[in-house]
């Protein structure tokens, strides 16, 4: 009868000191999140630590306890550290409302239509500008010569250009364009 209790000790015994099986979720580590502002939900806590809102039904996983409709300041969030982006804080900014700005206040101006009469435009020598229809035309500062076409081409004819027109043309785009730049 000793034996057999002896045998019944040490079974016991060695069973108590063999390693027992724990579940995947209670080896995983975690980090922990303390909501600490009135706004904060599972997706915005998901977008900080894990780079995705769409994680929150992941974290929703992970704390079985926790209410996704009713998260409260002071609750406390396990997130795995597996899938962890940064371990600092939430900012405030993440769970934020939008505020409304009013626009500034518009305050009614003269009529456009008077405004040459209350206030003429001026040239650098405090000269008044002219009426547009007292303005001479624009000199063409390149000299372009617009062809003058006679007759339309027809499909079987090809337009010929001479090498010296074509580099009038590019020194011309050359101009406009360092002009544009400028």
């Amino acid at each position: 009868m000793t034996r057999i209790l002896i045998s019944l000790l040490v079974t016991l015994l060695v069973g108590a000191c063999a390693p027992t099986h724990t579940s995947r979720r209670e080896r995983q580590e975690y980090f922990t999140h303390t909501v600490g502002r009135h706004g904060e939900n599972l997706g915005s806590i998901a977008r900080w630590y894990t780079g995705s809102s769409s994680n929150w039904e992941f974290l929703l996983r992970h704390n079985p306890g926790l209410d996704p409709q009713r998260i409260q300041t002071g609750d406390v969030v396990r997130i795995p550290k597996a899938w962890l982006i940064t371990t600092k804080p939430m900012p405030s900014y993440t769970s934020r409302r939008p505020t409304v700005r009013r626009p500034a206040p518009v305050y009614p101006g003269p009529d456009p239509t008077h405004l040459e009469q209350l206030d003429p435009v001026h040239d650098d020598q405090g000269q008044t500008t002219p009426p547009a229809d007292q303005v001479p035309p624009a000199q063409d500062q390149w000299n372009i010569e617009t062809p003058v076409v006679e007759r339309p081409l027809e499909p079987s004819q090809t337009i010929v250009s001479d090498p010296e027109s074509e580099e009038r043309r590019r020194r011309i785009r050359d101009r406009l364009l360092d002009d544009m730049l400028q």
